[in-house]
């Protein structure tokens, strides 16, 4: 794997698009280079799960596929990004057993989705790294204004909720994290979850 470039896992984001579109983030593991890649609402919803420690009450596709690859005395040991063609990532799964090795081609959602099941690494072909990777200074004038406006407009609204988590306890922090998740606001899902975190490690 010496060619190959891992990825770490940042964020799934809203692409503020009309089509329910969102978007993975993925970074250079120890650059600054980011790797946007547009997924569904359905898989940035199963990312999130996952992302947050979420466990659904019945086992999800990927949850069955986990089990099934273990009981088969199976791991995934590493997801590889291979192509990158008219806008759509291709990508592998590594299953490894003992001397045993077999690929199967994935959608790169399921495929990071397993991944973080497995803590599985991610690599991607550098060749698309260099094609594709934005770096975080990469903002056009309009974007900046736009950004500045919209964090003048939430800024209060953020500080106030933040405030409200801290005041929950770990049950309504619970019970607000659910909800959050069923109503696609990954964003709230996300402090609820920091904040869940930051308790747990005190």
């Amino acid at each position: 794997m010496e060619t190959f470039i891992e990825l770490e896992i940042v964020d799934v984001q809203n692409s503020q698009t009309p089509n329910d579109a969102y978007v993975l983030i993925l970074k250079e593991k120890g650059g600054m280079r980011i790797v946007p890649i547009i997924i569904g609402l359905s898989e940035a919803k199963t990312i999130v799960l996952i992302l947050n420690n979420v466990k659904s009450r019945r086992p999800t596709p990927h949850e069955l596929f986990k089990n099934l690859t273990e009981h088969c005395g199976f791991t995934i040991s590493q997801i590889l990004i291979e192509k990158f063609i008219e806008g759509i990532y291709y990508s592998k799964i590594v299953l490894t057993k003992e001397n045993e090795i077999l690929n199967l081609d994935a959608r790169t959602s399921d495929a990071v989705s397993l991944a973080l099941l497995f803590k599985a690494p991610i690599f991607i072909d550098p060749t698309i790294l260099d094609e594709v990777a934005i770096l975080p200074s990469e903002k056009t004038e309009s974007n900046n204004d736009y950004l500045e406006e919209e964090f003048l407009d939430n800024v209060e609204y953020d500080q106030f909720i933040d405030q409200k988590i801290k005041e929950m306890t770990d049950e309504e922090l619970e019970t607000l994290l659910q909800g959050a998740i069923e109503s696609e606001d990954f964003e709230l899902a996300t402090k609820i979850h920091d904040e869940i975190k930051l308790r747990n490690n005190l």
